[in-house]
């Protein structure tokens, strides 16, 4: 019950909005923040999320971005996630003294074998148990098996590089300072020698190498 100047009214007889004028809000929706009375109660809607439709998750938990996702191989828990038709990375972990993670481009681990995801080259970068090997294919054709090469490796005991290794060309008077065990090549010399000095102004390209003090001929 409600009294107003000495009238009593009974308050579940009273429906519709109330106005303004005599007392209401006159309110009947509401976006913003804070507390706002309302004559009438709310109605509340589920807002509608997009779908993903350009990226899959297996249920082996491997996961493709703008692409069908390809059969990978499951051996030692290896997970992988492909992005559109050539990229991919993958991992896998064998025991605390072998675990491997991939960084690979038109080559993926199908049933244990690297195979071609499309017509091309491929390359291959590995990082295992703390050492970074750089691999790279010839040119071969979608779903055939690829032969990786090893061309580059880095390890604890050094680095190593199998193929040719391009060094720059100076002439004798533009070597810079260097370091030990740099090596370079000179495009003047003077009737080098092995292991010695170097004069510049010839014809003679040969290697060289820098010792514990001065660049000599290698």
């Amino acid at each position: 019950m409600l009294k107003v100047a000495n009238s009593v009214i009974n308050v579940s007889q009273i429906t519709g909005v109330l106005p303004v004028v005599n007392g209401g809000t006159g309110v009947t929706t509401s976006t913003g923040t804070g507390n706002t009375v309302l004559s009438a109660s709310p109605t509340l809607s589920t807002p509608t999320l997009g779908v993903a439709t350009a990226t899959t998750l297996t249920t082996s938990g491997n996961v493709g971005v703008g692409v069908t996702l390809e059969t990978f191989s499951t051996l030692y828990g290896q997970r992988a996630i492909q992005v559109g038709k050539v990229g991919v990375y993958s991992s896998l972990y064998v025991n605390s003294g072998n675990h491997q993670t991939y960084l690979s481009s038109n080559v993926y681990n199908y049933s244990g074998t690297p195979t071609y995801l499309a017509d091309g080259a491929a390359s291959h970068y590995l990082q295992a148990s703390g050492e970074h090997a750089w691999s790279t294919a010839p040119s071969g054709l979608i779903g055939a098996a690829v032969t990786l090469t090893e061309r580059m490796a880095l390890s604890t005991t050094g680095l190593a590089v199998t193929g040719v290794v391009s060094t720059s060309g100076y002439t004798v008077a533009t070597l810079p300072v260097g370091v030990v065990g740099q090596r370079a090549y000179v495009t003047d010399a003077v009737a080098p020698a092995y292991n010695t000095a170097l004069t510049g102004g010839g014809l003679v390209r040969v290697p060289v190498f820098r010792n514990a003090t001065i660049w000599v001929s290698a």
